[in-house]
């Protein structure tokens, strides 16, 4: 690709690690715009979508900041950046919701993964979707958390479809286990099972059963 790539897209990658001029330079004054909010607002912050009417309550004045960013209205903008976002309109409340929305996620993802893993029983079709989906999902929400380090990506609605898309899978395959196991139990039943064992069905011999003999006394009686 790079072999490919033109020369003025190469030099832009040698500015990657450049934080002091640019675009780079303005998304830092934002996130201390929205740092600002948060400490503010620490709980709950400035509400759902109010960041960019009143980015200028709160954009830094300090003499650590170059002057046109000082002195430039920033209504309208956004944080760029989806911890930010969330930290100044949402407070230390929404960071915990979020925040618990992904881990749990990807902590499903896991243990759905383990649950039909060997040596643990599972139809192969249910093994086989899950090796499917589940790394998909965990990398889809890997993927959008590590693009929000840059873009203001809160209200996106593609969390919320992963999520639900591995709350979905947990569904399926705890049900697909059930099942599964209901086949077993009742494949158990069959004969050469445990029916083989006398008075197994309802109380009715179903094995080899010896017949007692009335022992007589003296006499014949």
């Amino acid at each position: 690709f790079l072999t490919l790539a033109p020369q003025k897209y190469l030099d832009e990658l040698t500015t990657i690690t450049e934080t002091k001029s640019g675009t780079a330079l303005s998304r830092r004054y934002l996130w201390a715009t929205a740092t600002n909010m948060w400490k503010d607002n620490p709980f709950f912050g400035v509400g759902a979508g109010n960041f960019p009417y009143r980015a200028n309550e709160y954009q830094p004045m300090g003499p650590e900041w170059p002057s046109e960013l000082r002195e430039r209205g920033w209504s309208g903008t956004t944080t760029h950046s989806f911890l930010f976002l969330t930290l100044a309109e949402h407070g230390a409340a929404g960071v915990g919701i979020v925040g618990y929305l992904i881990v749990s996620a990807l902590l499903h993802l896991r243990r759905i993964r383990k649950a039909v893993a060997p040596p643990n029983r599972a139809p192969p079709e249910l093994r086989d979707t899950v090796d499917f989906y589940a790394p998909a999902l965990s990398a889809a929400i890997v993927s959008y958390c590590a693009s929000g380090v840059f873009l203001s990506v809160l209200y996106y609605p593609y969390l919320w479809y992963f999520a639900g898309m591995a709350a979905a899978l947990d569904v399926m395959v705890r049900d697909g286990l059930a099942q599964d196991g209901r086949s077993s139990g009742a494949s158990d039943a069959e004969p050469g099972g445990p029916r083989n064992t006398p008075l197994a069905d309802g109380g009715r011999p179903v094995g080899p059963v010896t017949p007692v003999t009335k022992r007589r006394g003296p006499g014949g009686r």
